[in-house]
């Protein structure tokens, strides 16, 4: 399988000498099969230069965009194309501890919500992107501000949770939405589903900090209401989820795992902290920590090249951990941080 990747490094290579929207498409949605073959590394890696593409195509240039869509006819794919594409980026730069490599001040590509379209398909398509961008964009101010530049004051606090839990209100509005059509009620539950994951995601960067110190638990709360989530969803105790996600399989299906797999591992990694937090209680959140180890393990076997996700949840604290893995290192750090 490693050949294929191989392969997809040296058609990038050439894209970059030569670059045209449809080679772009094409690898694009390749990558969308590679990914579940190749480490986290290799995909970040790989996000980064398929943005750097990108920016060579002029993706991130809202002039040309309109370019594309007024002459070349491809409607509003490219565009939600790169931006699904940012925003997995952005999602796999601060899970590894950096910061994204392109920001959205650097970006005027139209957002979804200036695009139209009378199908109730595409309707779902850019209300969800819509969304992941805005959580993708208070990922990285989270990021920037409490863990590289870490001069936030509490007014800019303030002001960032403020604006995610405005977008929160928003995925929750979205997830609520009736959807009687099959396909696209099927396809709804795994959008809603990564949606679900991008906030929590964003809480845990935004709130962890605030458990380290005591002032709350939010994070926590925030970290077993996704693992019942991606439970429900992946669990193999009810016979029906396997065959219906089988039945309803589309092109996207790895993006989904591996977000829930992160998802997942750092869930546990919060509820550790959180039981070394509270000493006095050695049993703490032991429920949804084992129902998190439990999908945990099905979906290793999906992605066996992240069998580390299991190790790392499992693993006694101060563990020593190999130099070069930045996805490990960082929230083995944050696991074994200790509290003032």
């Amino acid at each position: 399988m490693l050949k294929y990747y191989n392969v997809a490094k040296i058609l990038v290579s050439d894209l970059l000498l030569r670059p045209t929207i449809d080679g772009f498409c094409s690898l694009v949605l390749i990558a969308s099969f590679i990914t579940i073959m190749i480490s986290l590394e290799d995909q970040l890696s790989l996000s980064k230069i398929f943005l750097q593409l990108a920016v060579v195509l002029n993706l991130n240039n809202s002039k040309k965009c309109e370019e594309f869509l007024e002459s070349k006819g491809y409607g509003i794919d490219v565009i939600l194309l790169f931006w699904n594409l940012w925003c997995s980026s952005c999602m796999l730069a601060t899970i590894h501890g950096r910061s994204p490599f392109i920001t959205s001040q650097n970006i005027t590509t139209p957002l979804p919500y200036e695009l139209h379209s009378g199908n109730e398909n595409s309707a779902l398509s850019l209300d969800f992107t819509q969304l992941r961008i805005k959580l993708a964009e208070i990922q990285g101010m989270v990021f920037q501000q409490l863990y590289t530049s870490n001069t936030i004051n509490e007014l800019q606090f303030i002001n960032l949770e403020r604006e995610f839990e405005q977008v929160s209100i928003q995925v929750t509005r979205l997830k609520g939405s009736s959807i009687f059509e099959e396909h696209l009620f099927y396809r709804s539950r795994v959008s809603m589903l990564e949606l679900s994951c991008s906030r929590v995601q964003t809480s845990f960067l935004l709130y962890r900090p605030y458990l380290i110190s005591g002032k709350s638990v939010q994070v926590v709360t925030m970290a077993k209401s996704i693992i019942h989530e991606i439970w429900s969803y992946y669990t193999k105790k009810f016979s029906n989820n396997e065959k219906e996600r089988r039945k309803h399989l589309d092109w996207n299906f790895c993006y989904p795992i591996i977000t829930a797999s992160l998802t997942l591992c750092v869930s546990c990694i919060i509820l550790l902290k959180y039981k070394q937090v509270m000493r006095f209680h050695g049993d703490i959140e032991q429920f949804e920590y084992a129902l998190a180890l439990e999908i945990l393990q099905d979906l290793v076997q999906i992605l066996p090249i992240e069998q580390k996700l299991l190790d790392l949840v499992k693993a006694p604290v101060n563990s020593q951990w190999p130099s070069d893995d930045n996805f490990v290192n960082f929230w083995a750090l944050k696991l074994n941080e200790k509290s003032p």
